[in-house]
């Protein structure tokens, strides 16, 4: 009966220790778990650059990067030009006087293709960066490209916020020359007209045919 007893404190001491094992187990990895700094998705800096793969021995479109589904048509001049984008756009609009497109945006990044003859940004023929303006504010976070088949500009921008406004400013926007051509085409429909007016009122005052005939 004693030697029973024995065991049985023996037994519950034994189950006593490895509950005690447990607890101090599960104390050490809450307590290391407590000290890990986990980066959730929202506090990572968001990646404005457009990385494509494949697999192994998997050939790769150099110029799938720049192809992006979406496109936008803006009004300039009463024509629409349009140009590819990824990100979300509520709004975009453009400004002849200052060479500039404007664009409501609420995401963390956008993407965008403009060819050259809707915005480019020249000096003396050799390609200088776009003006980028978030917020009214000059950008730093712009990463420029070229698309080698095409020329086309590719920008790639950085928004600090999820609802922001974006302005590029460039050297020239389509059409290049809309204000003046508005304003030299009716000078030339007026310059035709009084020609054909003068043209006809001394007309009849010139010498005919049978007339010249008759001094020679």
């Amino acid at each position: 009966m004693r030697l029973g007893l024995q065991q049985a404190k023996i037994g519950l001491s034994k189950n006593t220790v490895v509950k005690l094992l447990i607890l101090i187990v599960i104390g050490i990895f809450l307590a290391l778990s407590s000290g890990i700094s986990i980066a959730h998705a929202d506090h990572l800096p968001p990646s404005c650059v457009r990385d494509i793969t494949g697999g192994p021995d998997v050939p790769i479109d150099p110029e799938l990067k720049y192809q992006f589904g979406p496109k936008w048509g803006v009004t300039i001049e009463g024509q629409v030009r349009s140009f590819s984008y990824d990100g979300h756009i509520h709004n975009a609009t453009a400004n002849v006087e200052k060479h500039s497109l404007n664009f409501n945006v609420d995401s963390s990044c956008l993407f965008l293709r403009l060819s050259r003859d809707l915005i480019d940004s020249t000096q003396n023929g050799q390609d200088v960066p776009f003006t980028v303006l978030v917020n009214g504010q000059v950008s730093e976070d712009v990463v420029e490209d070229v698309v080698p088949s095409t020329g086309d500009r590719v920008l790639s921008i950085k928004i600090p916020q999820d609802y922001s406004n974006v302005e590029i400013i460039g050297t020239t926007i389509a059409p290049e020359f809309g204000a003046l051509a508005a304003l030299l085409v009716p000078l030339a429909m007026a310059g035709i007209v009084a020609y054909s007016t003068i043209f006809r009122k001394h007309r009849g005052s010139l010498p005919s045919q049978k007339d010249l005939s008759q001094i020679n």
